[in-house]
């Protein structure tokens, strides 16, 4: 099981900026996706945000207006993350998504602590696809050494490109079992195997 997790913000420090919006898609274990929470956060220091991030996530107070307050935020997701203490955390860069999300605790006077296993996209697509040529793993590199539109910043695209990584990933992996049992099987019968 698996919550794949994405948080936008608005800049990259945690003890400085704050998150405007998170998503936590549920998969089981067949990453067939199960249950999806997106929340849009209002941010309470807009003067402390980065200019920059504040276009790149698309913000504006008119689109946020209906947004979760910082507080209520930080219950929502502790909630579901004590729902969910079992699933593994799936994201890209998860100590960045992570460290925010921990702040926001403290900042709340809540547990900090978060207990669950976590997985990094960056590592699963370096592992899975340097051998085809991938050198690095930012998300915009992924997509494109994948031929996959470019990510767009928002928490919820972007989770979803966190799934989209580990289906390729399963796959790839798959077909590598297969290629490595018939290379070992060639192997053995000492047939040569680029001639397949």
């Amino acid at each position: 099981m698996y919550i794949f997790l994405d948080c936008e913000t608005t800049g990259l420090m945690p003890d400085t900026h704050e998150i405007i919006e998170i998503a936590m898609i549920v998969c089981d274990s067949k990453l067939k996706v199960i249950g999806s929470h997106i929340y849009k956060v209002r941010p309470e220091c807009i003067q402390a945000a980065d200019r920059d991030a504040l276009a790149i996530n698309g913000y504006t107070e008119s689109r946020w207006v209906k947004a979760l307050s910082q507080f209520e935020a930080a219950q929502v997701i502790r909630d579901l993350l004590h729902l969910y203490k079992r699933h593994i955390i799936v994201a890209h860069n998860p100590i960045f998504d992570l460290s925010f999300v921990q702040n926001l605790f403290k900042k709340w006077g809540l547990e900090t602590h978060i207990p669950n296993p976590i997985v990094d996209t960056r590592a699963v697509a370096l592992q899975t696809f340097a051998p085809f040529g991938m050198g690095r793993t930012s998300m915009s590199r992924i997509c494109f050494f994948l031929q996959w539109p470019k990510p767009t910043h928002q928490a919820e695209a972007d989770a979803v490109l966190c799934l989209k990584i580990m289906r390729a990933s399963k796959r790839s992996y798959l077909n590598n079992a297969v290629r490595l049992l018939i290379s070992r099987a060639c192997d053995m019968l000492q047939i040569n195997y680029s001639l397949m």
